[in-house]
C-alpha cells in the first residue's frame, strides 16, 4: 500500500462518521438513522452484539445506524464491540453532565468524538488501541471468588450495566 492510500476500514469509518455528523447536525430531520436496522443487524454481528446486548441490560438509549457500523467496524472481538460502546456511552454522560441518561436519549457524533477525539478506535489499525482495549478486558474480570456462575466478565452482568439505564 502507497503511503497515502487508506486501509479500507478507515475510510468506512470515516465515510459513517461524516455521514453521522451531517444528518445530525444540517438535515432538519433530527431522529437518528436506524432505517436499515434490521438488514445492519443481520449483516453484522457485532452490530447484533451491541443491540442485543443493551436490550438485555435494559439500556434504553438510541444507537444510530451509522454508530452500530462504526463500532462494528472498529472491533475486532466480541470484547471490543462492548467496550467500545461503554466508552461512548460514558463519554455521552460525561460530556452532557447526566448522572442518568433520558429515556430514549440518541447517542451523537459528538458523544463518540469526545470518547475518541484524536483517532478511531479500529483495534486491528491501531496497536495502542488494541492492547488499550486488552488492558480494560482483562482488568473488568471478575476474582473467582466474586463470581456468580455462568461468567466471569463484569460485562455480563446486569449490576455492571445499571448505571447506563434511565432513571425516568
Amino acid at each position: 500500500m502507497a503511503t497515502n492510500e487508506k486501509p479500507d476500514v478507515l475510510e468506512y469509518v470515516e465515510t459513517a462518521f461524516l455521514s453521522w455528523t451531517y444528518n445530525s447536525c444540517f438535515c432538519s430531520d433530527a431522529t437518528p438513522n436506524t432505517s436499515k436496522r434490521e438488514e445492519l443487524v443481520n449483516s453484522s454481528f457485532y452490530a447484533k452484539l451491541i443491540i442485543r446486548k443493551l436490550e438485555w441490560a435494559g439500556v434504553d438509549v438510541v444507537i444510530p445506524d451509522e454508530l452500530l457500523g462504526i463500532v462494528a467496524l472498529c472491533s475486532s472481538t466480541p470484547a471490543e464491540v462492548q467496550m467500545i460502546m461503554v466508552d461512548v456511552l460514558d463519554a455521552a454522560l460525561e460530556r452532557n453532565g447526566f448522572d442518568a441518561f433520558p429515556k430514549g436519549y440518541v447517542v451523537k457524533s459528538f458523544d463518540f468524538s469526545y470518547a475518541f477525539p484524536d483517532e478511531f478506535p479500529i483495534t486491528e489499525l491501531y496497536p495502542s488501541m488494541k492492547e488499550k482495549y486488552d488492558k480494560k478486558w482483562d482488568d473488568q474480570k471478575i476474582p473467582a471468588d466474586k463470581r456468580e456462575p455462568g461468567t466471569d466478565n463484569l460485562y455480563d452482568t446486569m449490576e455492571f450495566w445499571k448505571k447506563y439505564r434511565s432513571k425516568e
